[in-house]
């Protein structure tokens, strides 16, 4: 379960940036999935490890549904997958964790290869 946190985020960023326009509506698709991603991690720090492997699935089943949104969102907005990139970049500096898988969730987020 805890692979496949890390490895389904990654999956959502690159959903959220698969699509090239409006900076307006490209920033509030950034925002709405670095806000996701946070709401997650927040849910994922107030969990014990033992409450996290019974609702882990659910957890991750609504992450997904979410981004599936913010995919059809970007597209709309005709967001480039450069112009993506570069808001998440600017804006995953803000992610917090109180836990160690949410500490590394963010480190996956900041690093050079998240995503590429």
């Amino acid at each position: 379960m805890k692979l496949r946190i890390p490895a389904l985020i990654a999956a959502g960023m690159l959903v959220a940036s698969a699509c090239g326009g409006s900076s307006a509506g490209c920033e509030a698709v950034a925002d709405d999935a670095i806000g996701l991603v946070q709401g997650v991690i927040d849910q994922i720090d107030a969990l014990a490890p033992q409450d996290f492997a019974a609702i882990g699935d659910t957890l991750l089943t609504e992450f997904e549904q979410a981004f599936v949104e913010l995919e059809r969102r970007a597209e709309d907005a005709d967001c480039s997958e450069e112009q993506m990139q570069d808001l998440l970049d600017e804006r995953v500096g803000n992610l917090t964790a109180a836990s160690d898988l949410g500490r590394l969730l963010i480190a996956q987020f900041s690093s050079e290869d998240f995503g590429g």
